[in-house]
This record gives structure tokens, sequence and C-alpha cells, in this order.
């Protein structure tokens, strides 16, 4: 009924009624670590799949979920890469839901959809942080539902743009400040496009992290927004704000 886990046999969610249901087992997070993995399954279907809804459920403690799609990688179901902190070939994986609290239920516009192949390849990334103000008091496990339709006609497809920006620095006792920015017609992309979720992934020496919606009036010589543009948009243009890393 929303209360908070207290142990990791609170974290089970109905099967769906049509779809798939992708267990992470529980694993220990020791005081004073942080524990990231890898998990690898593939979905049992023998024909192309649309999701529609995709749920999660994981105790307190948890920096993210996310789940990707990507190629055969040859692992068995159910098998758990040491992965350290290392990031997701983004070029090859593409994301397809991601939460930083323990509790998602997204439920696509009608009309919309994310298409799966048979026997789709899925990476379900998930970290756990038991340090400070950020603990794991039941250690770490987590539940994913996606449910599926049958259309009688194809779906809009719900596609995944993933950006980072590699050339942060911060040198010790600073504070810094960027602005990264990026068009779809960069991609060769240049037909409207309808946003049906934004996230990203802040971290707790972080202070603040906004996404601005941008009129694309002043661009530098490959498109991208120049400089100041972000500050000119105002915070009238905002769409994703989070200035605590802490949960919710």
């Amino acid at each position: 009924d929303g209360a908070v886990p207290s142990t990791v046999d609170d974290i089970v969610l109905p099967k769906p009624f049509r779809g798939h249901q992708i267990v992470i087992p529980a694993f220990p997070v020791a005081s004073g670590q942080e524990v990231q993995w890898n998990y690898y399954y593939k979905l049992p279907n023998e024909q192309p799949i649309w999701v529609n809804r995709v749920e999660f459920l994981y105790p307190p403690g948890s920096h993210h979920l996310n789940l990707f799609t990507g190629p055969d990688a040859g692992h068995p179901d159910g098998y758990k890469e040491p992965v350290g902190f290392r990031v997701v070939p983004f070029d090859t994986w593409k994301l397809r839901a991601s939460s930083q609290v323990g509790r998602l239920d997204w439920r696509l516009p009608p009309g919309v959809a994310m298409p799966m192949d048979p026997h789709q390849q899925l990476l379900a990334q998930i970290h756990f942080v038991n340090i400070g103000s950020q603990v794991s008091p039941v250690g770490g496990c987590a539940a994913i539902n996606l449910h599926t339709i049958e259309p009688a006609e194809p779906p809009q497809t719900l596609g995944s743009l993933f950006l980072q920006n590699k050339n942060i620095r911060v040198p010790p006792q600073s504070e810094v400040a960027w602005d990264y920015g990026i068009t779809f017609d960069y991609y060769r992309h240049n037909v409207p496009v309808k946003l049906a979720a934004v996230t990203g992934h802040f971290h707790w020496r972080g202070k603040t992290f906004e996404i601005r919606l941008w009129d694309g009036l002043n661009k530098k010589f490959d498109g991208s927004p120049a400089d100041g543009e972000f500050d000119r948009m105002g915070p009238e243009s905002t769409i994703y704000l989070s200035d605590n890393w802490d949960e919710p």
C-alpha cells in the first residue's frame, strides 16, 4: 500500500496479467559500501511484443535501477556481472526505464509502446549505497514487471535518447557549473518529437541538475546551443529539476 519495505520479503509485485516479471535476488550491502551489479535476462517471447507499462520495486538505499535492451550478451538468465562502476556502453544498449526511488509504475500514453524482439536481451543495472545519509537497511534486490499489449495496429514507437558529458572536472575544494545542450537534428532526426519522460543521474556532490527546453535561436557551428542559452531560456522553460540526491 505504499509503505517503505522493511525486509527483502516485501519486494514482491503481482505478476502481470499479460507480460513478464524479472526478479533480482537479494544481496548484502555492508555499512560503508556501495554495490553495483549488472544482471542479464532474456525474455521468453517467441514473437515481437509491445510493452506499455513498466513497474519497479526495490528497498531503500538504491541510487538507481536502470533497465536496458541490447544484443545477445551470451550470459545465462540471472547472470550477475561484477561491473564495479563501469558505465554501460550506450552505443549498443538502449535505456528503456530508469528510477532513483524505490517504486515506479510508468504507464505510457495511449497508443504508445516499446517494442521488444523475440527473446529480447535485457540488462538491469542496480546500485545501492550504505554510506552516510544514504542507507540500505535491508540490502539490495528488485522486482521488475513489463506489461504488454496486443494492439490491433502497431503502436507509436517509444525511443530513447541517452546523453552524457564525460568532460566534467571538479578541482578539489571548488564549485563549478556547466551548460550542455543537444538537438535532435544533431542526430539527423528533424521531425517533431514528443517527450514521454525525462530523467537525470544526479550524485550527492552535485548541487543542482536541471533540464530546460531550448528554442534553437542561438547556435554554435555544430548546431548545439551557444554559451548562455540555458540562462536565456529562464526557469519557465524547466522540465526537470533535481536539487537533492537523498530519497525521494
